[in-house]
């Protein structure tokens, strides 16, 4: 590491966590910028522990910048988490450590794209059939990750988050970097929430959470079957990328298979976009926007409600037309030329009377 002569070793996570405090105090920021910040610190700006405000070089954020790529940000996310860290070096600079040098921040160039292709039915049914291919130790993390909860919130989930009896968890935090050893924080959002859990989770944590853990209260309700710890990305990205080679479906990015999946599919079934903002808890309704049905999308799902109703139809029709097979058709009387028997609207008995009141 490079530091100037005679400089103070000021640690970079020292001074984070003075920013953050003047940032929810001042009453500069909308909460949910406090929100984001925040989470950056826990974080994206975990990669500088250990390294001095001497160190902020332009080739250091370069290699960071690097090592968020190689974890998967985009390049929207990556502009904006260097933008919350070119906020807190201004900050230093205007402080107590005037002579930190004026930086030339990296320039993350987003690319030009259109609208992200959402994910529909048949993404969701390739992501099903790569969880069924995960070992059953590990395969319960997934069964929560494919109800659309985010990936850091399912790390954080404890035994005491989830109630055995009525199978519900409740979300209430995040794990803040990747490692199995990440710190706890806020949710993304702020936002939390009681999730009644699927069956076949429900049986999961049955059977591969024993009593004695249950009553270790901190402890982790999805812990590595190997370490007892919780899951880091890493770990979980490794076991995702054999499951999707095991099933021989297409790759697709975890957070993508998972959470995206969900809210889309829901969305191409029919739910409504209110429906689908409760379940991912946005704040910003534009947020869901993304999740929404492309045309493509909307016509295959009319088309496919044509479908279906002419699919009833046809039964109902083919019911009416083995039930008046099924009639045993109505014997006509013989009758004379010249005779009304046997035709519609005219009754034998009534005709016979009229017959025999005339001979009178």
């Amino acid at each position: 590491m490079s530091r100037q002569p005679n400089a103070r070793p000021n640690l970079v996570s020292e001074k984070v966590e003075q920013w953050i405090a003047h940032v929810e105090t001042c009453g500069d920021y909308q909460p949910a910028t406090i929100v984001r910040y925040r989470g950056y610190a826990q974080g994206h700006f975990s990669w500088w522990r250990g390294r001095s405000i001497y160190d902020v070089q332009y080739h250091t954020l370069h290699q960071w910048l690097t090592c968020l790529r190689e974890r998967g940000q985009s390049d929207k996310s990556t502009k904006n988490i260097l933008a919350a860290f070119r906020s807190f070096y201004t900050w230093l600079r205007r402080g107590r450590e005037r002579d930190l040098p004026r930086l030339e921040f990296p320039r993350v160039k987003v690319r030009n794209r259109e609208r992200r292709k959402v994910m529909g039915l048949m993404e969701r049914a390739a992501a099903i059939a790569a969880i069924a291919a995960i070992p059953a130790e590990d395969r319960g993390i997934f069964l929560a990750l494919k109800m659309g909860i985010r990936p850091g919130e399912v790390r954080a989930l404890r035994i005491s988050d989830y109630a055995f009896a009525t199978g519900v968890v409740s979300i209430t935090a995040a794990l803040k970097s990747q490692g199995a050893g990440a710190v706890r924080g806020e949710t993304k959002t702020g936002e939390v929430g009681d999730y009644p859990v699927s069956q076949e989770l429900r049986e999961w944590i049955a059977e591969h959470v024993p009593e004695s853990r249950r009553f270790a209260s901190d402890a982790p309700l999805f812990a590595h079957p190997r370490t007892g710890n919780p899951y880091s990305s890493g770990a979980l990205r490794k076991l995702w990328t054999a499951a999707c080679a095991f099933a021989e479906v297409e790759y697709i990015p975890l957070y993508r298979a998972m959470k995206h999946t969900t809210l889309t599919a829901l969305r191409e079934a029919g739910a409504s976009i209110d429906d689908v903002r409760a379940l991912a808890r946005h704040r910003d309704p534009r947020t869901t926007d993304i999740y929404d049905l492309d045309d493509d999308q909307r016509r295959r799902r009319a088309l496919a409600s044509l479908d279906r109703l002419e699919e009833r139809g046809r039964q109902t029709g083919d019911r009416t037309q083995r039930g008046s097979k099924s009639r045993k058709p109505a014997k006509l009387l013989t009758s004379r030329p010249g005779s009304m028997v046997g035709v519609v609207g005219f009754e034998p008995t009534t005709l016979t009377s009229q017959r025999s009141g005339s001979g009178r």
